[in-house]
């Protein structure tokens, strides 16, 4: 299909595959070619290069895996937890169970409804307040951040919660939080009546 898409439109071939090299052994390959000419017949002639990336593909697979991995133990997590990266840390990334449970918003509604906008079931006064104190403590250096703020559940009440953060640092220099969600309506309640 490449070559006959190659020789029709004079795209150059650009795709993985992966080739027997005994039996039960494999290599993955990139393959790049063009029509360099073609011959008396009319014939294409292609000139090709084929790189070995059996590494870069079990470094991806082992890559895939590990997310898999982490997802499934997010969903496990006992207590409303999720995680952001740091450039938008009112975008869901991975929730656990118990955190769909907490909101009360399936996860077809907040991934697929609203895009993993956190902020969307924010009170709206509040969410410039919130994303500014978020940035402030991570430009101060702080590894662990602590915001509350109100959120609508999908009960229709709406609760006060204290978010809880913790700066983790990846392998390629970029920064996530995983966080955690703690209902503290009663306390702020509490406080008001005193």
């Amino acid at each position: 299909q490449a070559i006959g898409k190659a020789m029709a439109t004079d795209e150059p071939i650009d795709i993985e595959l992966r080739t027997i090299v005994h039996k039960d052994e494999y290599k993955w390959c990139k393959v790049n070619a063009a029509i360099e000419s073609y011959d008396e017949s009319d014939n294409p002639v292609f000139h090709a290069m084929l790189t070995d990336i059996t590494d870069i593909k079990e470094a991806e697979e082992r890559a895939d895996k590990m997310y898999d991995n982490l997802v499934e133990v997010f969903k496990n997590l006992p207590n409303a937890v999720f995680s952001t990266d740091t450039e938008d840390p009112l975008k869901l990334q991975i929730v656990s169970e118990d955190f769909i449970k907490f909101i009360g918003w399936s996860r077809e509604i907040l991934f697929d409804e609203h895009g993993g906008r956190l902020s969307d079931f924010m009170l709206e006064r509040e969410i410039k307040y919130v994303r500014a104190n978020i940035k402030k403590q991570l430009d101060s250096g702080e590894n662990e951040i602590t915001v509350s703020y109100s959120i609508r559940s999908g009960r229709g009440k709406v609760l006060i919660v204290e978010d809880r953060r913790k700066v983790v640092n990846q392998d390629d220099g970029s920064k996530s939080m995983f966080c955690s969600l703690r209902n503290v309506t009663k306390k702020f309640q509490n406080s008001a009546v005193a």
